[in-house]
C-alpha cells in the first residue's frame, strides 16, 4: 500500500512540474506581448490636435448645404481617409476657410475662392465655415448665408450694407467634381475650437486631415493658391 502511495505521488510531482513548465512558457509569450504593445505605444509618436502644420485640427460637425439646396448633417473627420497613401492625386485635399459673410475681406476672398476652385477643383473638396464675430455689424442668419454662397438677392452682407447678389466671385457650387460646402457656425463654436480670432483665415488639408497649409502662418488667405500649385502644378483640374 505504501509503494502504491509513492508512485501516486511521484506521478504527481511530475504532473505538476510539467504543468510549471507550461505555465512559466506561456508567462514568457505573454510578458514578450505586452513589452511588445508597450515598446509600440512609446515609439509611435500621437498625432497632435491642432491647427499649424502637421497636426490634426478639431474636428467639424453641424449643418451644411451646397448651393440652391437644403441643409444636411455635415462631419469634417469622417470624409478623412485615414490610409491614404501619400499619393497626391489618389485622393481630393480640403480646402476650408472661416469666413463671415459681414466680413469686408470675406466679401473681396469670395473672388478668390471661386477662382481656386475654378482652377483646383479636380483634386480638391471646399469647406467654408460661416461664422459671426463678435463685432458690431456683424449679425448674419442663415439666410444670409444662403444668399452669400448662391449670390441671390439678400440685403444685409459686408456688414449689412450691401446686397449678398453682388458679391465679388460666381457662386459657390462647385466645378470639375468640387464639393463646395458651406457650414453654419453662427455660435462660433468650430471658430473657438479652432482658437482663431478673425477671419478669413484659410487651410488645406492633406487627404488624412493633417494641416498642410495655415494662412495665419503662411502669409494669408492670398498665399492659398500658390500652395496648391506647388504641389499640383497647373493640373488641379
Amino acid at each position: 500500500m505504501m509503494k502504491d502511495d509513492n508512485a501516486s505521488l511521484r506521478r504527481r510531482l511530475l504532473f505538476d512540474q510539467a504543468g510549471d513548465g507550461r505555465l512559466s512558457s506561456f508567462l514568457a509569450v505573454v510578458s514578450v506581448f505586452f513589452i511588445g504593445l508597450m515598446f509600440i505605444a512609446v515609439s509611435t509618436d500621437p498625432v497632435k490636435i491642432g491647427v499649424n502644420k502637421g497636426e490634426m485640427p478639431p474636428n467639424i460637425t453641424g449643418e451644411a448645404r451646397i448651393a440652391n439646396s437644403a441643409w444636411f448633417s455635415f462631419d469634417l473627420y469622417a470624409k478623412f481617409n485615414q490610409s491614404w497613401d501619400g499619393n497626391i492625386t489618389t485622393d481630393r485635399w480640403f480646402v476650408v476657410e472661416f469666413m463671415d459673410t459681414d466680413c469686408p475681406y470675406c466679401w473681396r476672398d469670395a473672388e478668390t475662392m471661386s477662382q481656386i476652385d475654378a482652377q483646383f477643383g479636380g483634386v480638391i473638396i471646399t469647406i467654408v465655415v460661416a461664422s459671426e464675430l463678435n463685432i458690431p455689424g456683424h449679425e448674419s442668419s442663415r439666410k444670409e448665408i444662403e444668399a452669400f454662397q448662391d449670390k441671390t438677392d439678400f440685403e444685409g452682407c459686408y456688414t449689412g450694407k450691401r446686397n449678398c447678389a453682388d458679391r465679388p466671385g460666381d457662386i459657390h457650387q462647385g466645378s470639375n467634381g468640387n464639393l463646395f460646402y458651406y457650414v453654419e457656425d453662427l455660435p462660433g463654436k468650430a471658430l473657438s475650437e479652432w482658437n482663431l480670432q478673425g477671419t478669413p483665415t484659410c487651410f488645406l488639408l492633406k487627404p488624412n486631415g493633417l494641416v498642410a497649409f495655415n494662412s495665419a502662418q503662411d502669409g494669408g488667405c492670398d498665399q492659398l493658391g500658390l500652395k496648391l500649385y506647388e504641389i499640383f502644378g497647373s493640373g488641379g483640374n
